[in-house]
């Protein structure tokens, strides 16, 4: 039930941890290789094969010390069956974490996930990292530079979002679809640009401090139907 990963580890191939009931999973590699779109690395088991003494999948995920990059496509479903997720009730980063980067679709789908604290370590979010997770509370550290397109797209439980000093971008509908959201301000970052649909159908979202914010692309409140007050800069 227990697996650790350690520092030494450069790759994990397709399948490695499939069925195989992991409970707590300590992650401690320090490179390793991108896994394939189809990786299933941890693919959970399916009802029908437990017996009573077995237990569910029922993934903590502690990210060791050594940690620079969460790997693209650490928990994508196998790629013929998307929407079989692995069951990821939490993710704790270590006190002395350097991690950096999270990958593209790295926690894709984790509906069961409805709390991370990220390190202030962290500069880059990619591309669906968050996507339609369960988050209910999303702090972001102040290191954040770049949120890329879809990273958090469907994450509708997300009630409340504090954005980083130091963010410099958000992508294409990064935000799209968190229903709700209701207060959001730019006031204590230098972001510049919204990406496009940025917070489109956020439609819980009433209260908007622009901040420094200079350009609004096309479609970035869309459907925002219950915003009542916002703030604009000079």
């Amino acid at each position: 039930e227990r697996v650790y990963i350690p520092k030494t580890i450069t790759k994990i191939g397709a399948g490695a941890f499939s069925n195989s009931g992991i409970r707590e999973l300590y992650y401690d590699a320090e490179e390793i290789s991108d896994f394939n779109g189809n990786n299933w690395i941890f693919y959970p088991q399916q009802e029908e094969q437990f017996s009573s003494n077995q237990m569910k999948q029922n993934i903590n995920l502690v990210v060791g010390p050594n940690v620079k990059c969460i790997p693209s496509r650490f928990f994508l479903p196998l790629g013929t069956h998307l929407n079989i997720h692995p069951v990821v009730k939490s993710v704790k980063f270590a006190k002395n974490s350097r991690c950096e980067t999270i990958g593209e679709y790295a926690f894709y789908g984790l509906e069961n996930l409805q709390s991370i604290h990220l390190p202030d370590s962290l500069k880059t979010i990619g591309e669906y990292a968050f996507y339609n997770t369960g988050l209910k509370e999303l702090y972001l550290p102040d290191n954040v530079e770049s949120i890329s397109d879809n990273a958090f797209m469907f994450s509708d439980k997300v009630e409340h979002l504090r954005m980083p000093r130091q963010l410099k971008e958000i992508g294409t509908n990064c935000f799209y679809g968190l229903a709700s959201l209701k207060h959001l301000s730019f006031a204590d970052t230098n972001l510049n640009e919204l990406g496009e649909g940025a917070f489109k159908n956020c439609t819980s979202l009433n209260y908007l401090d622009l901040g420094n914010i200079k350009t609004i692309n096309a479609r970035t409140f869309e459907n925002c139907s219950a915003l009542e007050t916002i703030y604009l800069n000079d």
